[in-house]
C-alpha cells in the first residue's frame, strides 16, 4: 500500500509539473458538479473535484469536452491518478458531439470477493432517526427556529460535543424533540444499505477535516426495543461519534459513505 501512495504521489507532481499551461481554467459553479453526469466539465481541477467528492457509485462517468482531451493525454492522467486511488477502472467511452463520456466502474479485489462480508457494528430490528433543520446564517449553525444550546447543557454535548458516551447514557434522549428534533423510524428497506455503512473497512485515503461538527443526524439502533448502540454525524465536517458498535469505527463515512449515508437519510 505504501508503494503504491509513493508512486501515486510520484505520478501526480511530475504530471502537474509537466502540465500547468494544459489542465483549462474554466471552473464550474456548484450546480454543474452536482449535475456532472449531464454536464460536461470545463476545467481538470474541477474533474478531480468531481472524482474525490461525487464518485461513490458502483458505475461512474466523467463528461470530458474535446478542448481539454489533448493529444499527449496530461489531462486524463491527472484525473486518472485520483479515479485509481477511488478504487475505479475504466470500463469504457462514448463519443459524442463536442465531448466524450469516460465510463469507469469499482473495481472489487478478489480478496473482498472470497471473504467473508465485514459484521455491522450493530445487531438491530428497528432505529429512530432524529435530525434538526440546519440554517447557516443562524448562530451555531443550528435552524433560527430552535433554541441556542446553553453552555455546559446537556443539549451542547450532543450537538457539538461527545455526548452520549455509552448506549446506556440515555437521558438526553428525552430532550432531542424539546430542543428542536424531529423523530422519525428509518423504513427497513434501508436496513441493507446501513448494514454496509456502519461496518468495518478498508480505505484507499482517509479524509479529516477541520471544522467543528455540529451533529444534526442521530441515529438509535434497538433491537426489542433496547439500544444496541447510538450514532451522531455532521455531513458538513464529516465526523462522527459512534458508541455501542462491535468492531473499529475509524474509517466509518471514508471512500464515499458519507456522501451515500447522506442521500439515503435526505433523499
Amino acid at each position: 500500500m505504501k508503494h503504491v501512495k509513493s508512486i501515486r504521489s510520484y505520478i501526480a507532481t511530475v504530471i502537474f509539473s509537466m502540465c500547468f499551461l494544459a489542465c483549462g481554467t474554466g471552473v464550474n459553479s456548484d450546480s454543474d458538479v452536482n449535475n456532472y453526469r449531464t454536464v460536461p466539465v470545463t476545467s481538470v481541477e474541477t474533474a478531480r473535484r468531481i472524482v474525490i467528492e461525487k464518485f461513490t457509485e458502483t458505475e461512474e462517468v466523467l463528461l470530458m469536452p474535446d478542448s481539454l482531451n489533448d493529444s499527449v493525454g496530461i489531462n486524463m492522467a491527472i484525473i486518472g491518478v485520483e479515479i485509481l486511488s477511488k478504487g475505479y477502472l475504466p470500463s469504457g467511452l462514448e463519443k459524442k458531439d463536442g465531448y466524450t463520456i469516460y465510463k469507469y466502474k469499482r473495481h472489487i479485489p478478489v480478496t473482498q470477493t472470497t471473504a467473508e462480508a465485514p459484521v455491522p457494528f450493530f445487531d438491530y430490528d428497528a432505529i429512530d432517526y432524529y435530525v434538526i433543520a440546519a440554517d447557516k446564517t443562524a448562530k451555531g449553525g443550528i435552524s433560527k427556529n430552535t433554541t441556542a444550546p446553553k453552555s455546559g447543557s446537556i443539549y451542547e454535548g450532543v450537538l457539538y460535543g461527545n455526548i452520549p458516551q455509552a448506549i446506556s447514557d440515555t437521558s438526553f434522549l428525552v430532550q432531542l424533540e424539546k430542543t428542536g428534533f424531529v423523530k422519525s423510524s428509518v423504513d427497513t428497506s434501508k436496513f441493507d444499505t446501513l448494514d454496509e455503512l456502519f461496518a468495518p473497512k478498508e480505505v484507499n485515503d482517509s479524509v479529516a477535516y477541520a471544522c467543528k461538527p455540529v451533529y444534526r443526524d442521530i441515529l438509535v439502533f434497538r433491537k426489542n426495543g433496547r439500544i444496541a448502540g447510538i450514532a451522531k454525524v455532521c455531513f458538513s465536517c464529516k465526523k462522527h461519534l459512534i458508541v455501542g458498535a462491535k468492531g473499529n469505527t475509524d474509517n466509518f463515512g471514508m471512500n464515499g459513505d458519507y456522501e451515500r449515508l447522506q442521500r439515503l437519510l435526505h433523499p
